[in-house]
């Protein structure tokens, strides 16, 4: 039988447990609602962000005429530093355009489609000074 002292901790630690239960649900069915519903969009990779343990990769990108700045974990991505200030295929979903995630094997070079997602002429140029 349970001491009355140790349920509290017990309750604390199952509490904890179906919070990330939760949250890695969420996670996974964002994943699989951007592989199924998402819509494709060109975003320009503006930093990069490396912690000892997490890295992020900070994105802006152009719904609807309406400029977007998000991020997502660059732990798994194969982008480097170099990778600041090109262009790349992400997803979106339509109901979360802040939730996005991009394809870095999808590079985007031409100027005309980089312009018709809205982005500015001095956007590229930087590009291409670097």
């Amino acid at each position: 039988m349970i001491k009355k002292k140790n349920i509290i901790p017990l309750l604390i630690l199952l509490a904890f447990i179906i919070f990330v239960l939760c949250a890695q649900l969420r996670s996974f069915q964002y994943e699989n609602r951007l592989k199924r519903e998402g819509q494709a969009a060109i975003g320009r990779v503006d930093s990069i962000v490396r912690f000892p343990k997490s890295s992020a990769v900070f994105i802006s990108y152009i719904i609807s005429n309406k400029k977007y700045n998000s991020f997502e974990s660059a732990l798994d991505k194969k982008i480097s530093s170099e990778d600041v200030g090109r262009f790349y295929e992400f997803r979106y979903l339509l109901d979360s355009p802040k939730i996005v995630r991009g394809n870095y094997f999808k590079e985007i070079t031409d100027t005309v489609a980089i312009l018709n997602a809205g982005f500015s002429r001095e956007e590229i140029v930087i590009l291409n000074k670097n």
